[in-house]
């Protein structure tokens, strides 16, 4: 199926997208042709395979200890996007690990942000990611 004609202001806009885009390529391609000259401090770890399992370092805080039990009986709040989480799902995640799932959601990131700015929400997890679209 043939696509539609684009607008002028479509085009012009990808163009100056593409106008911006393409010197910038030529450094990356350039800085990519260049093996053995990482800086300072970057090193390369080999690719992880299910075989070859890759330990990835740790920076600033020590992660948690993988011996330490597991807290039963306790309240794990979950802040997140509206019906991004199918119900059953924590449910289920409650009843093996023995908590509590307190899931409480928001629209907008506007919203997920001035709650927890004021106050009103003080979650264990919060999920606030923000996509950024061209379009």
């Amino acid at each position: 199926m043939p696509r539609p004609p684009i607008d002028r202001r479509t085009f012009l806009r990808r163009a100056a997208g593409a106008a911006v885009a393409v010197p910038s390529m030529s450094a990356i391609l350039a800085a990519c042709a260049r093996p053995g000259q990482l800086p300072e401090g970057v090193t390369l770890l080999p690719p992880a395979r299910q075989d070859r399992p890759v330990t990835l370092p740790t920076y600033g805080a020590k992660p948690i200890p993988t011996d330490t039990p597991l807290e039963k009986g306790v309240t794990l709040r979950v802040y997140n996007w509206a019906d991004y989480f199918y119900k059953k799902t924590l449910k289920d995640f409650g009843a093996k690990y023995d908590v509590t799932v307190e899931y409480t959601s928001f629209n907008n990131m506007e919203e997920g942000i001035q709650k927890i700015g004021a106050g009103q929400i003080k979650p264990d997890v919060f999920v606030g990611i923000v996509y950024d679209s061209l379009s």
